[in-house]
């Protein structure tokens, strides 16, 4: 029984080998442990790096930037950074916790140059304002691309809509043509029999008269 409760509390150190090599944490470049202002740091150091307005051409980096905004919307509010933990271990525990023990040599290796950072960006009056400023930036370009996708819509909807009236005009213009070529070779028997029968009927007339 003591052994299925450390195991609960205490997961295997491959258990990392099942979550993605990717979350929110490595988008912004920082370990599980950051502090709210290390990771306000940490955005707005790469937000301002990667905004578009500095590399509209580099579809990377602006790929970059709406990733490391979607991060800090998650790792920025502490209520969705719990519930972000919670989920990628699947246990009631931390996330940072647990990573304090199993990867501790990561924060030593892939963040060895973030000391230099944060003393370049922690007494920056102005961080406050341009993450701010950055994420209305953000939802309003969220909201455009919203508005793109809904244009795009109605526009593909209006052209399934001309199309499929265009096929109906067309199908019941040949189903016209058909008729009229119906009715048109009804027509020619009908005169072709009458005259025939004109005929036949002269023939007998001229015959009559011949013999009386």
């Amino acid at each position: 029984m003591q052994s299925n409760i450390r195991s609960l509390r205490f997961p295997p150190l491959n258990f990392y080998s099942s979550i993605p090599s990717w979350t929110h944490y490595k988008t912004l470049e920082i370990t599980p442990e950051a502090s709210s202002n290390q990771i306000k740091e940490a955005y707005y150091k790469l937000s301002k790096l990667n905004h578009p307005d500095s590399s509209v051409k580099d579809e990377d980096k602006i790929k970059k930037f709406h990733a490391v905004t979607e991060a800090y919307r998650i790792l920025g509010t502490p209520q969705l950074r719990r519930k972000y933990d919670m989920g990628n271990l699947g246990l009631e525990t931390s996330l940072a916790e647990v990573h304090k023990v199993t990867h501790k040599f990561e924060s030593q290796t892939f963040y060895k140059d973030r000391s230099a950072l944060q003393r370049k960006f922690r007494n920056n009056p102005h961080i406050d304002d341009y993450v701010s400023k950055n994420r209305n930036s953000e939802f309003r370009y969220q909201q455009a691309n919203i508005k793109n996708i809904q244009d795009r819509t109605d526009a593909s909807k209006n052209y399934r809509q001309d199309v499929a009236l265009g096929r109906i005009i067309t199908k019941t213009m040949i189903l016209s043509i058909c008729l009229v070529l119906i009715v048109s070779q009804v027509l020619n028997f009908y005169i072709w029999f009458f005259v025939k029968e004109l005929e036949l009927y002269i023939k007998f007339v001229s015959i009559y008269l011949r013999i009386s």
